[in-house]
């Protein structure tokens, strides 16, 4: 699926590279994984995220991913949408992530979490 969204996911990650600056690289290098539809939540594997695609509205999006942050230890979920501007991702998605792997890296960047 990579080479099919190749062009505006590049862009999208090179964007985002203030923020996560791992991004760029786990995707050129085919460690992040790209799903249509959320459900069953994937066991991450070798894939530093799983990009998980959803035709559904911000607002939906985001109540998704709370729910899913409720319910899940292991992993943390963020929620992006193209109407939401900034450092949108070209379509609109759930995207999982290691929680653990998330806190160390904030450690090491001095960034905040996001509230659980």
């Amino acid at each position: 699926m990579a080479s099919e969204v190749n062009d505006p996911w590049a862009a999208y990650f090179e964007s985002i590279k203030h923020v996560c600056p791992w991004s760029l690289s786990a995707y050129r290098n085919n460690r992040i994984k790209f799903i249509q539809g959320y459900t069953p939540i994937l066991d991450l594997g070798t894939h530093e995220a799983i990009v998980y695609f959803e035709d559904f509205s911000a607002k939906q999006l985001e109540r998704i991913t709370d729910s899913l942050n409720d319910s899940y230890v292991e992993y943390e979920f963020f929620w992006s949408h193209p109407s939401e501007l900034g450092n949108s991702a070209p379509e609109g998605c759930i995207i999982q992530q290691d929680y653990a792997k998330i806190q160390q890296i904030r450690q090491k960047t001095g960034t905040s979490a996001q509230e659980r």
